[in-house]
């Protein structure tokens, strides 16, 4: 399984409405893009103080390499990725950040 994380900056002048709107787009997705397991989108709510100006982000759950690689050329996937990079800070080389990480069905220990 790979567990997909992307954070996001936007505009300042985005509202978060907004912002919540656009991350809930990608729901319908859930369901309909073949080994996508789970999504879930939000807020920062970290105290730590280590956002470096990511406040929103998503962490979606998919079955395989492949799923991810079908997630990523989805329409759906694609027109929220046009709409989104309108809306970011400056650029999506410095407004996105995306991790991939290998996990277990059964653990999540390395």
């Amino acid at each position: 399984m790979i567990r997909h994380c992307a954070f996001f900056r936007f505009h300042q002048d985005i509202p978060e409405a907004e912002i919540m709107k656009l991350l809930a787009d990608l729901n319908p997705l859930v369901g309909t893009c073949p080994g996508l397991v789970s999504l879930e989108l939000g807020r920062n709510n970290s105290e730590e103080g280590f956002d470096h100006g990511f406040l929103y982000g998503l962490v979606a759950l998919f079955s395989d390499k492949a799923a991810l690689n079908t997630y990523l050329r989805h329409p759906d996937h694609v027109a929220f990725s046009e709409k989104l990079i309108s809306k970011l800070a400056t650029s999506p080389e410095d407004d996105i950040l995306v991790f991939d990480v290998e996990v277990s069905r059964t653990s999540n220990q390395i």
